[in-house]
């Protein structure tokens, strides 16, 4: 048994919890600044877009955050579990472009 660091898990989330507080918000940035009924002025369009860098840069923020906060915690010896990793083995993740954002598709054997 290893009791793993504490700075690490505290830095870790508090990280963790601003790069998902700053996720939700550029997230919903993002869907306010193109709710517009017509053609969206020039204005709201770069605040869209703006918008759209905070939610990737939250979201980024947000995984080196939890993936911090789990990396420093106690971890216990497994090794009898080993097969339940493998079926992680096939785990996938894709993202495809699309107008004015993007897909996010997760996938993994079962």
């Amino acid at each position: 048994m290893d009791p793993g660091n504490s700075a690490g898990r505290w830095t870790g989330l508090a990280v963790g919890i601003s790069g998902s507080a700053t996720f939700a918000v550029g997230f919903v940035g993002t869907v306010f600044s193109h709710m517009c009924r017509e053609q969206c002025s020039s204005q709201q369009e770069a605040t869209g877009r703006v918008m759209l860098g905070v939610t990737g840069i939250g979201a980024a923020v947000g995984v080196l955050g939890w993936l911090l906060f789990a990396g420093s915690a106690t971890s216990v010896d497994i090794s009898e579990r080993a097969p339940a990793r493998e079926a992680l083995r096939g785990f996938a993740i894709a993202v495809a472009p699309t107008k004015g954002g993007a897909t996010v598709a997760i996938g993994f054997p079962f």
